[in-house]
């Protein structure tokens, strides 16, 4: 009986071994090619709808999975470079702090 039990120790083992080895983490890594203005990055959020926010030395970024839409001075930034981002729950709004020390928030559209 006693090595009944010590090979399922030993068996049981072996399975924990093979199960955790067969998890990991699945990372991509984009560039400017795949679409993000610029190389550095600042910062970083996942909204409720699962949209990553990407605060750039050359502007926010919305990235959906597949896309990236870039948001300037153009599309009403104060600063192109987004130092900080900070999604509010209540409102909704995500709002960016930017290298001209300005404040501001994005909410619907």
């Amino acid at each position: 009986m006693n090595s009944l039990i010590r090979y399922g120790i030993l068996l049981l083992s072996l399975l924990a071994n093979f199960i955790a080895r067969a998890q990991y983490s699945v990372s991509a890594h984009y560039t400017v090619k795949d679409g993000l203005p610029a190389s550095t990055v600042y910062c970083m959020a996942q909204d409720k709808n699962g949209f990553m926010w990407i605060g750039t030395e050359a502007g926010l970024v919305r990235y959906d999975g597949t896309n990236f839409k870039v948001f300037t001075t153009k599309d009403g930034l104060p600063d192109n470079g987004v130092l900080g981002i900070v999604l509010d729950k209540v409102s909704e709004r995500i709002w960016l702090a930017t290298y001209s020390t300005h404040v501001c928030y994005y909410q619907n559209k």
